[in-house]
């Protein structure tokens, strides 16, 4: 412990007479806790004299001040006292983490900082897109008290460069027009496309899927370029005259594009003729050349290599169009505008998304409409990270691209803002769920069964009951209860099953591939929205697969055996039917290759499913970019094939006869079957043994156990003259219920009891 601090002082002129008062012989003064004010005099040879004074502070080892708290980016307000505990740190908006150093005054107490943000380590700190909290808790050296110091790191808004693809959007005669005039313009577009859509749904389901009467998709096209016009005035008029940026400009550009992408795959273009195709090609084949050309000699200009990687060139011709428009070069910014437009729709072209959660089959769109999507949506959310919207809308876009983690934050921010949104409910729902395991316990499973269970319920109601209000109105970016339906579906039966509940897993699926059938015919049939639906038909029963064997009953053996029996022909129909959809070719591999596991997992010796999960595993190789040049895919196809000749010509009695034979028991997905069967057999023993046994007092009770009575046996009668309470009088008969809706009051697994109803109603 610190008694006492030694003074060094040295006076200016040698005659000079220095003394630290209260100082020993080795100018040491003694302190105490707290402030201590040391004074040193200086005697000058005339007579003069001046006094200094040093304050010197020893915490007390009940203190529990910082010394200092700095970061590594951002300003802090007000700046650092160790009597002010309430801080503002302003970060710029790009930043994800900041490091901190918070180190006591007394080097003997502790610090302890906590955020809520969830990646946080010992001196680093995750950051939200708005506001983050960071506490320093600081313990007294005898650990006796404790106080918190609070800092709020903000992300200042934050509007990135906009892109030459929205510039190409913007209207150049704007300067006559006003945002508001832009916006009513857009909605009044947008209100005569829904009608258009309204009409265009209703055509296909009446001529079962057969009609070619698209929604006039133009109408997007030009509320996208008001958007686009209002979004570059407000951003003109923020760098000249101040004010605010508006983030729902950003939103509704990204809604119209998103929109646009939708509706181009649930209604397919007009089919060409031979000769319109032929033509189409060779146009497109020389115009592809001449832009080849150009962009090369422009990257050449530029000093980029042509081996360069796609996103160096991508950025250095960005680049140089912003110079060329800074110089007020408007011509030539326009020319290089479109050669950077061209190169980034080949960059998309050779790489499509697969859709939602890379093989499941929802409603992804191109890379390069995605791409737009997103950024606009980033864009909004760098104006106001607390946008309910933006929020709603980026997660939702980042589970269709497999980031469920990142989206269920968006998606819980959006919640947070609007907690009664069905929207974000049910997107929440199915994040949480998508991050989820056969080892997640319970309680993680709670929240998006939940949530998926009330919009599936709400959902079924609505198709029933007449004086229900339809969720399912206005664009195709409102209508995410039929949107999301076959996911919501076969994630909310996955979980069932990781939760131990293969009953109300079977009834989802059943219900799914129910309503499937029904929503196919309404679909048109040259879409790409039909071709995921089928896919998702046959998702549906390979999931149904897995929980049939656990359900009871024979019932349930007998229908395994029937979708065993089926499966495979079903899958390959569809894989034939929609062959020409090359914008789902990697998801329809995948499904295939999903559906041959399920079907050798469930009878590992069959020859023909072997033979199946080979020509899957061959097919991905070669039609699924994903496994582009992968020879791993090769050597698990040759497995699979030397598996078939195997069991073709049976096993031997001292071989499992559970496992496929060769080497496919050693393939991932094999490995990972038959984990997830033990870690939920090990659920289920746990579950079962927390259960009381009926019968069975619980140990510890402290009620006193009743004597025994004898008492005289009776006489052994048989079981119907036993005495017993007197029976209830019969209901009378129900009188018919005729021209009445039926209220249904049923969960989402009873689908056939409410169709039903509905019918007895009619």
């Amino acid at each position: 412990m610190l008694l006492g601090v030694q003074i060094r002082a040295a006076a200016n002129e040698a005659d000079s007479f220095l003394q630290v008062v209260k100082g020993d012989a080795d100018q040491v003064v003694s302190i105490r806790e707290g402030t201590n004010d040391i004074e040193v005099k200086v005697d000058a040879p005339d007579g003069s004299s001046s006094t200094y004074v040093v304050s010197v502070y020893k915490p007390s080892a009940a203190d529990t001040s910082l010394r200092s708290l700095s970061f590594s980016a951002g300003s802090l307000r007000p700046d650092y006292h160790r009597a002010e505990t309430r801080y503002l740190l302003q970060i710029v908006a790009n930043a994800k983490a900041i490091s901190c150093e918070a180190p006591p005054l007394n080097p003997k107490a502790t610090v302890v900082i906590s955020s809520s943000h969830p990646e946080t380590e010992k001196q680093k700190v995750g950051l939200f897109l708005g506001d983050t909290d960071i506490e320093f808790i600081v313990a007294s050296a005898d650990k006796t008290s404790t106080q918190t110091y609070r800092v709020t790191a903000r992300k200042e808004p934050k509007l990135a460069a906009t892109s030459p693809w929205e510039l190409a959007l913007v209207d150049k005669k704007a300067s006559s027009v006003s945002i508001d005039s832009c916006i009513t313009a857009a909605s009044q577009r947008e209100s005569t496309y829904v009608q258009s859509l309204k009409k265009a749904l209703q055509v296909s389901a009446d001529t079962f899927g057969q009609s070619s009467v698209r929604p006039d998709t133009t109408l997007l096209d030009e509320a996208a370029a008001l958007y686009a016009t209002a979004t570059a005035i407000n951003n003109e008029a923020k760098a000249t005259k101040g004010g605010a940026w508006d983030e729902i400009l950003h939103v509704r550009l990204g809604l119209a594009l998103e929109e646009t992408a939708l509706c181009n795959e649930a209604f397919p273009l007009p089919a060409l003729s031979k000769t319109e195709r032929a033509e189409v090609n060779e146009n497109g084949a020389a115009a592809e050349s001449f832009m080849s050309d150009e962009v090369d000699g422009l990257l050449e200009q530029l000093g980029v290599d042509k081996s360069a990687n796609d996103p160096t060139k991508i950025r250095a011709i960005e680049a140089e169009y912003h110079r060329l428009l800074a110089l007020g070069l408007s011509d030539e910014a326009a020319e290089v505008q479109g050669l950077h437009g061209w190169l980034i729709r080949k960059v998309a072209s050779s790489s499509p998304v697969s859709g939602w959660n890379s093989s499941k089959g929802a409603n992804a769109v191109t890379n390069l409409s995605a791409m737009h999507i997103v950024e606009k949506y980033r864009d909004a959310l760098g104006i106001n990270p607390a946008s309910a919207d933006a929020n709603l809308h980026l997660g939702r876009h980042l589970l269709q691209i497999g980031q469920a983690g990142e989206a269920a934050k968006h998606l819980r921010t959006a919640l947070g803002q609007k907690p009664m949104s069905k929207y974000a409910r049910a997107m929440l729902g199915v994040a949480l769920l998508s991050t989820c395991t056969a080892a997640t316990p319970t309680e993680g499973l709670q929240e998006g069964i939940s949530y998926l269970e009330e919009t599936l319920e709400e959902y079924n109601l609505s198709t029933i009951r007449p004086q229900t209000p339809v969720t399912d109105e206005g664009m195709l970016t409102d209508r995410f209860a039929s949107l999301y339906l076959t996911e919501m579906h076969l994630i909310l039966a996955q979980a069932y099953r990781y939760n131990n509940q293969p009953v109300k897993s079977a009834a989802i699926l059943s219900d799914l591939l129910y309503i499937l059938p029904d929503i196919l015919h309404r679909t048109p049939r040259r879409s790409t929205r039909v071709a995921k639906l089928a896919l998702a038909m046959c998702t549906a029963q390979s999931s149904l697969l897995k929980v049939l064997r656990r359900c009871p009953g024979q019932s349930s053996k007998l229908r395994m055996r029937s979708i065993l029996n089926s499966l495979l022909r079903l899958t390959r129909r569809c894989m034939t039917r929609f062959n020409v959809q090359d914008s789902i070719q990697n998801m329809a591999t995948d499904t295939a290759e999903v559906v041959a596991q399920a079907l050798v997992a469930l009878e590992p010796r069959n020859c023909m499913f072997l033979s199946a999960l080979g020509s899957s595993q061959l097919d991905q190789f070669d039609k699924n970019y994903v496994y582009l040049n992968d020879v791993k895919k090769i050597d698990e196809a040759e497995q699979s094939f030397l598996a078939a000749i195997e069991a073709e010509d049976g096993h031997l009695a001292s071989e499992d006869a559970t496992v496929p034979p060769g080497r496919v028991k050693e393939q991932k997905w094999c490995i990972q079957w038959h984990q997830e069967a033990s870690t939920l057999k090990t659920k289920q023993l746990a579950q079962t043994s927390k259960e009381p046994k009926p019968g069975v007092a619980k140990a510890g009770a402290k009620t006193p156990a009743k004597p025994i009575v004898s008492k005289p046996a009776a006489a052994k009668v048989a079981p119907s003259i036993l005495p017993s309470k007197p029976a209830p009088p019969k209901p009378a008969a129900a009188k018919p219920n005729v021209g009445k809706p039926v209220a249904s009051t049923t969960a989402p697994g009873n689908r056939r009891a409410e169709s039903a109803a509905r019918k007895t109603a009619i």
